[in-house]
């Protein structure tokens, strides 16, 4: 399955992958674009890569900020609650949680 196909230009975060272990967790409104540049402009070092399809801007802040500060990519650097009016953020459900 070929790049486009894989990710459908779909809104979401994706993670970058190198030798097993995560070096980026990104958003994009556009995955397939982002990626693409990622690995045209060799901007990120990776050979593989998953993408999470979540149209909600707020719910894609949210899972990557709990993605990077809990994988602590090494290309990541530290990144804000995305809401800054609510201290304590409830973790968001997710279809995994039980």
């Amino acid at each position: 399955m070929g790049l486009r196909k894989a990710t459908q230009k779909n809104p979401g975060v994706y993670i970058l992958w190198w030798h097993g272990k995560v070096v980026y967790v990104g958003q994009s409104k556009n995955c397939d674009q982002r990626i693409e540049e990622h690995q045209h402009k060799q901007t990120k070092k990776f050979d593989y890569f998953q993408v999470f399809c979540i149209p909600n801007e707020r719910k894609r802040l949210t899972l990557e900020t709990e993605l990077i500060n809990y994988l602590r990519p090494i290309e990541n650097r530290h990144i804000p609650n995305p809401d800054p009016y609510n201290r304590f953020p409830q973790r968001p459900k997710y279809d995994w949680d039980l």
